[in-house]
């Protein structure tokens, strides 16, 4: 979960200057399809999780992320 939640910061390290520090920044300067990964991937950290929502969150966090970048996903 620590790493998923990285990867949505990283997603902000181009604006060094003002880098959002807590989940709050980073909730309040999101749009809303990161900001609702985001809530989501909190609340998961702070309870157990089953192996399908860990997958789910994994595939959803990259599908924003690469959407974000304009990557295209390998599925190799």
């Amino acid at each position: 979960m620590v790493a998923l939640g990285l990867a949505i910061e990283h997603y902000y390290l181009g604006d060094a200057e003002g880098f959002p520090v807590s989940d709050e920044e980073l909730l309040s300067r999101s749009p809303e399809d990161v900001k609702g990964l985001f809530k989501k991937l909190i609340e998961m950290r702070r309870r157990e999780v089953n192996v399908n929502e860990l997958r789910e969150a994994i595939e959803e966090t990259i599908e924003v992320i690469t959407r974000k970048l304009g990557l295209k996903k390998d599925r190799g």
